[in-house]
């Protein structure tokens, strides 16, 4: 199965933005556009492979709370149904790595072609994108190393921040710094290089990802 990297920042005031905190690079999710129908809600699927165990339960106790239920039925439902998932019209923004930014422009190329798609249209893409990205392990070709190289139709002052984050990995990776050289600053003048001194950008470590099975939806 290919490795899932697109992630979903959401407006203030969600239903789960007293969870928010144990999201600090955003909420996981499986596809980089809300691919789920529920009625007449779009919803994005919560990339379950990347959850810590300490977020399930997050997400656990948010529906409990909602639901009049207990943490227990939640986490018992969640296993069951394998899916968790998030309204779109909670969500800010996008974050993609190049796997995102691989089938988002897939999206962009078949919109183009069917400005006006049918169901069966829609299934067959859906379909497509299961057997290849999801049941399957197609790579994606590497991010653009800058703006420039981003088809016109995506760019997005996200996708810039993307392309920026994917650099500031990489140079920390060439260059062997340790989590000990970036928070004591000892990387902050090449950081610098590539987004500029006004940037504001942190770097953020996220804690080891354990499988987990789960589902529900917020809306």
């Amino acid at each position: 199965m290919t490795k899932h990297d697109s992630w979903v920042y959401l407006v203030p005031q969600s239903p789960f933005e007293a969870i928010a905190n144990w999201f600090p690079n955003g909420f996981p999710v499986r596809d980089p556009w809300p691919a789920v129908m529920m009625g007449d809600s779009s919803i994005w699927q919560v990339d379950l492979e990347r959850l810590a165990t300490s977020q399930v339960w997050a997400f656990a106790e948010i529906f409990a709370i909602n639901r009049k239920l207990t943490r227990d039925e939640i986490l018992d439902g969640i296993q069951q149904s394998n899916f968790i998932g998030i309204d779109d019209c909670w969500v800010d923004r996008l974050d993609v790595g190049p796997e995102g930014m691989q089938r988002t422009l897939e999206l962009a190329n078949f919109l183009e072609v069917h400005p006006e798609y049918t169901p069966d249209q829609w299934q067959e893409f859906m379909a497509d994108q299961q057997r290849r990205w999801i049941d399957g392990n197609e790579q994606p070709p590497p991010m653009p190393q800058t703006i420039d190289e981003v088809d016109p139709r995506l760019r997005t002052p996200e996708i810039e921040a993307a392309i920026e984050h994917q650099q500031v990995k990489q140079m920390l990776h060439d260059k062997g710094y340790s989590v000990f050289d970036v928070m004591m600053g000892y990387a902050r003048a090449d950081i610098e290089s590539i987004l500029g001194t006004d940037s504001g950008w942190e770097l953020n470590f996220e804690a080891k990802d354990f499988e987990v099975k789960g589902d529900f939806t917020e809306s």
